[in-house]
């Protein structure tokens, strides 16, 4: 099966044929997981505090048993969640009811204990790591159009 269409000729589904612990490098140096499932956002606002895990990967991931992990203690286990592609799921501490792209942990325990999140697979392989204190602050940003101001209408 390839992308959802059976094909004659022994083509498998990469979803579930990838080696999850091979590395590329897309940048001399820099290793990054041929897994494409990544932390995308840590929020703690008042009143809300999530992390976000996006599928930036061609293909489904079944995220089953997947844990995130702060301090080296697994704070979230995943349940049986497949993410598409293109999606996100975000991951809210405590209570709340469940939607097609928000989860809860139904617990009082904290998401993240330290500054590191961590999203590991079901065998306990990381896939990616967030750092906390080092992300980015989200700025409003505006388009400038170049162009603007040398049309004549």
């Amino acid at each position: 099966m390839v992308l959802g269409k059976a094909l004659p000729g022994g083509y498998s589904d990469v979803a579930t044929s990838a080696d999850r612990a091979a590395v590329f490098s897309r940048d001399s140096g820099i290793p990054a997981p041929s897994v494409k499932v990544t932390i995308a956002r840590v929020v703690d606002t008042p009143g809300d505090k999530y992390v976000q895990v996006a599928n930036e990967a061609v293909g489904e991931w079944d995220m089953t048993g997947w844990t995130l992990e702060s301090a080296g203690v697994a704070t979230f286990v995943f349940p049986q969640l497949v993410l598409e592609d293109g999606t996100s799921i975000k991951v809210h501490e405590g209570m709340g009811a469940g939607t097609a792209t928000d989860i809860y942990t139904n617990s009082t325990e904290p998401l993240w204990v330290d500054n590191i999140v961590t999203l590991k697979d079901a065998a306990g392989n990381i896939l990616t790591s967030y750092d906390v204190t080092t992300a980015a602050a989200e700025v409003a940003t505006e388009y400038v159009d170049p162009w603007k101001d040398m049309i004549q209408y």
